[in-house]
């Protein structure tokens, strides 16, 4: 279930742990695109250190055998290994959902490079003491992005459990499983003008 939510001006966010799913393979990209360069600088570092402005660790969710190059941080990050690879970004989440302990999680893509702090914590303040959500998600003209999400770890690991069951590998099936309320556009981007918090890079012209 959808609903449109705004976001709370007010509220102190709680504790809460930082995902970056990185463990996908490039295809369109042509090679490693997490290792290639944005700004002079890896591009999951990016995403790595926004979160490590808001959360109490990071985890990075990675395919066997990976080895991410991560940034000096002081926040601690753990590495989540995929079961199997190629398993999809489903899996990726349910391996860090496993390791994390705060009752939220607040999940992004390892090729998202201009997230921006006020917006992720702007959603963590719509969920934040809601018994009745389970995941905060934004909107835009293509309708709900599955990420970022911020998301109540318990039930969002329970039904990513049953779905990987089942055979299914994304985060769009995970959400039509949860409550989940959606930031609109104008809300958001009252904060983030140029949309970069949904901005990814899928291929080398994406890095410009």
């Amino acid at each position: 279930m959808c609903s449109r939510e705004g976001i709370p001006t007010n509220a102190e966010p709680r504790t809460i742990t930082g995902i970056v799913l990185a463990g996908g393979r490039s295809r369109r990209f042509g090679s490693d695109k997490l290792v290639a360069a944005y700004g002079g600088r890896p591009l999951l570092h990016l995403p790595i250190e926004v979160l490590a402005s808001i959360c109490d660790e990071v985890i990075v969710a990675v395919a066997p055998g990976k080895a991410p190059t991560v940034p000096k941080i002081d926040v601690p990050i753990r590495v989540a290994y995929d079961a199997k690879e190629g398993e999809g970004p489903l899996a990726g989440l349910l391996a860090a959902l496993r390791l994390t302990w705060t009752p939220l999680a607040m999940v992004v893509g390892g090729d998202m490079p201009e997230l921006k702090d006020r917006v992720l914590v702007g959603m963590q303040r719509v969920i934040e003491g809601r018994e009745d959500l389970e995941a905060v998600v934004l909107s835009d003209a293509k309708g709900p992005s599955p990420l970022p999400v911020v998301l109540h770890v318990a039930p969002a690991r329970r039904e990513a459990i049953k779905l990987m069951k089942a055979g299914s590998a994304g985060l769009r099936d995970l959400l039509l499983e949860l409550q989940v309320a959606a930031i609109d556009e104008v809300d958001w981007r009252a904060m983030d003008p140029f949309g970069g918090t949904l901005h990814d890079v899928d291929v080398p012209g994406d890095l410009r």
